[in-house]
Order: structure tokens, then sequence, then C-alpha cells
């Protein structure tokens, strides 16, 4: 993977966790708007308007659930298990991008219409099947846990990330990620730098190590009503062609 045009993408964002060194409370308090205030038990937040997408591996297949929950473990033990939200194994997805988002408002006609006008277009024309590869996991300077994904070929989610442009005539949120990813969790307690620099160097030993390849047939086009998919729906599903 290391050739591949992804790759630079996570880099830049890990390096900035590798200078930072620790997780302080400044940075952890930006994943902590994600939840409920009571901790002990964290629970993502529910939020008006609703989270427009297009997602796809949801769910994913049991053998991958599976090699998720044991990189999550992983992490949560090497940090000694601090307080921190696991993503719910039957929820854990890749985004494709988003129509609309809580901090970013679009109104809802226009959401609605975007919607539509990109399942008829995918639906008129559906890619080809693809192949996501992952890698080991990597923490980023808000303590979010990343599985990075790499798509094959490697221009498919771009091309479709510009298709939706197209026909939405660049009416999305401006923030929109770059990346072909699976959030596994997030920290939501401050780490020192004492505890956290081992685990830091044994990521960047393991760095680009495969740990998973999967097969893309269906895009989602999903309403999310809590944080990390805890209560969604999905709208419509396009069926990758031949």
């Amino acid at each position: 993977m290391e050739n591949h045009s992804y790759m630079p993408r996570y880099r830049v964002v890990w390096e900035q966790t590798m200078e930072q060194g620790a997780l302080p409370l400044d940075q952890i308090e930006k994943s902590r708007y994600y939840f409920e205030s009571d901790l002990s038990t964290p629970t993502p937040r529910s939020f008006e308007p609703y989270t427009y997408g297009i997602a796809a591996l949801l769910p994913m297949p049991e053998s991958a659930q599976q090699v998720f929950i044991g990189l999550w473990n992983e992490v949560m033990e090497s940090l000694d298990h601090p307080v921190a939200y696991g993503v719910e194994p039957h929820n854990r997805h890749v985004e494709l991008l988003v129509f609309t988002r809580p901090e970013e408002l679009v109104d809802e006609a226009t959401v609605q219409k975007n919607v539509e006008a990109s399942y008829q277009a995918l639906q008129a024309e559906p890619p080809k099947p693809f192949k996501i590869t992952y890698c080991r996991p990597f923490i980023t300077p808000d303590g979010t846990v990343v599985v990075p994904g790499f798509p094959e070929p490697s221009n498919i989610i771009d091309d479709l990330r510009a298709k939706v442009r197209e026909v939405t005539h660049d009416t999305l949120p401006n923030k929109q990620s770059q990346w072909f990813h699976t959030p596994i969790g997030r920290i939501l307690e401050p780490i020192d730098a004492a505890k956290l620099q081992p685990v830091l160097r044994d990521m960047e030993a393991r760095w680009g190590e495969t740990v998973l390849t999967l097969d893309i047939n269906e895009l989602l086009w999903t309403c999310e009503y809590q944080w990390y998919m805890v209560r969604k729906k999905v709208l419509h599903k396009v069926i990758l062609g031949s």
C-alpha cells in the first residue's frame, strides 16, 4: 500500500498525532462532542437535522467484524482500557460522502434533491464492483481510532465523489472525507505521553501492514439519526454492475 494514492492522505494526519505525542484534554473534547455528557457509559448523541450520506459495507461481513473487534480490543488493552467508545460491530462501515451534517447545514429540499439525483445517476450507470484493503489502525490527534482503507482501483472513490458532485451541482457540504476508512472507536479521556508513546511507536513500526481485503458490491444511501449509525435508515441501494 505504500505507493497507493491514499497513503499520503493518512500519513499527514498520523504524523500530527506522532508530533503531538499525547492526547490532551483540548483534543479529547473534540471527540466528546459526539457523545452525551455522561461518559460512564459513552452514548453517541442523537441530532437534528439528520445526516444523509452514501456508505458501503453496512453491515460488514461477520468475518470482518471479528477482525475489527480484535483491532479495537488490542488498542484498548495497550492503553490500559481508557474511557472510550467502540463502534458497535454491526454499525461499522465505510463512508463515501455526506449530503448534510449537523455542523454544516444544507436545506432539506436541497438534501432530498441531491439524494435522489445521485441515486438515479448511479443506478442508471452502476460502477463496477471494487475492493477495499485495510491496513493496521492508527490514532488521530483527537483520539479517533481509524482503520485506513485503500480502494482498488485507487481512483474509484474519487471518481464516484466527482460524479456525485457533478449531478448535485456542488451543493454538498464543504467538509467531506478525503479518506475511505472505517473508524472503530474514540478515546474519550486524555492520555499522557508516557502511556501513549509506546503505542504510537508500535503503530508506526507496523504501519501499512494489511489486515483485511473486502469486496464492495453495493452502495447504500442512508439517513443517520444518531452518531455512529446507532439509529439509521437505508433509503436506497445500488447493486454494482458486472
